[in-house]
């Protein structure tokens, strides 16, 4: 059976009708951000690109305060001499002795040797370091300046 030249027409016009509407349900189903989504993007994009500026300008610049403490610690078996070489007071310092001792000071004012105890050090269980049966191997030391910079020496013995 052969087809009209109407049945054609129909049939072309039915296909194009589908196209259509093929097309609108896309377009509609397309997922769109909406105005409020864009905003906080934005938001979002802008807070990154601060602290990343922000980030940047620390490292590169560097900082106001000192990198590192100027001291040295020499152990004569018994006591920890532990010298600060600056020419300012390091303050709220914790010494620790092979990652485990600890010891809290106030204030170390700068050109000063501080003489210690060994047993002075003591783990957060109450345990104290023993020199007779431990060997120091390292020292941490931390503190801040006065001006509130943190920073930090380290050194060991063989």
């Amino acid at each position: 059976m052969a087809l009209t030249e109407e049945d054609k027409q129909r049939i072309k016009a039915e296909e194009e009708e589908r196209e259509r509407v093929r097309k609108e349900l896309e377009e509609k189903n397309k997922p769109k951000l909406s105005k409020g989504c864009v905003i906080a993007l934005f938001i979002i994009i802008g807070i990154c690109a601060i602290l990343f500026i922000a980030l940047l300008a620390t490292c590169l610049g560097g900082s106001d305060g000192p990198e590192s403490l100027n001291a040295s610690v020499r152990f004569d078996g018994t006591q920890f001499h532990i010298s600060n070489n600056d020419t300012y007071d390091w303050v709220d310092v914790k010494i620790q002795i092979n990652n485990d001792y600890e010891l809290r000071v106030s204030r170390l004012n700068a050109n000063t040797e501080y003489s210690v105890g060994a047993m002075q050090f003591t783990k957060s269980d109450g345990t104290r370091f023993n020199p007779f049966l431990q060997k120091a191997k390292n020292v941490f030391i931390w503190a801040h300046t006065e001006e509130g910079h943190g920073v930090a020496w380290s050194g060991s013995w063989e």
